[in-house]
């Protein structure tokens, strides 16, 4: 299930007017975009990807920091794949031998709104790279807090150093490189996926950052145990 939210804002003058320049901008440039096609098609019998067309407009945007470089990247590559999605509907219905409507160009009252994808950019920056995946595993955190308190549940964050290395059975260190998908404890002698096994000793941290008992600790272990056992 998804929820969806509406927010309604209410920009001052100066706000609004930059906000109106962005949906002019981006009407300029699907205007654009559509009379490419058109054109390209008109000039060569063929038509035009929607790789092509951003490679067009991308340069196109960062030639005009003050007009369509005020679009977002992402917003305009909604726009393409949004016209190409036309044009691929269009001949599909044209194909099945219906009757379909050619793609319009849009007028000032026929355009309201652009499209931004929230965490759907690249960058070459190693930095800005990280500051994007804390944000998105930010955000999930977010979501996955708040579907737990709707069942009831509680999230519990631990630290997963280490968790793969050592030994859900009895402790141990047991170094090993990231290839190897198999615990193997030379101790105790078990053996498990190490994903398993690095879950079970986030479990384990989770419950004494929860505050719970030694004994209730050890109660979940001898379970653990028995679970494993009655696998094998």
């Amino acid at each position: 299930m998804k929820r969806t939210y509406k927010y309604r804002l209410y920009p001052n003058r100066v706000q609004d007017k930059a906000l109106d320049f962005l949906l002019w901008q981006g009407r300029n440039l699907y205007n654009a975009a559509l009379e490419q096609r058109v054109k390209t098609y008109q000039e060569t019998g063929k038509g035009i990807s929607y790789s092509e067309q951003w490679a067009h407009f991308r340069d196109e945007r960062n030639a005009n920091p003050e007009t369509l470089g005020k679009l977002n990247a992402t917003s305009v590559q909604q726009m393409l794949r949004r016209l190409d999605k036309s044009f691929s509907a269009f001949f599909r219905r044209l194909k099945a031998g219906e009757k379909p409507g050619f793609p319009r160009f849009k007028g000032r009252n026929r355009f309201h709104s652009l499209e931004y994808r929230h965490g759907s950019f690249l960058t070459q920056n190693r930095h800005l790279s990280l500051s994007a995946h804390d944000a998105g595993l930010g955000e999930f955190r977010q979501l996955l807090e708040y579907k737990a308190e709707n069942a009831g549940s509680q999230v519990v964050t631990v630290s997963p150093r280490n968790t793969s290395q050592v030994c859900s059975g009895c402790g141990e260190i047991v170094p090993k490189k990231l290839k190897v998908r198999t615990h193997v404890c030379p101790a105790c002698g078990l053996v498990e996926d190490r994903d398993v096994n690095a879950a079970r000793n986030i479990l384990v941290l989770a419950v004494l950052r929860l505050g719970r008992s030694r004994q209730a600790l050890t109660r979940m272990q001898q379970g653990l145990r028995c679970l494993r056992s009655r696998r094998l």
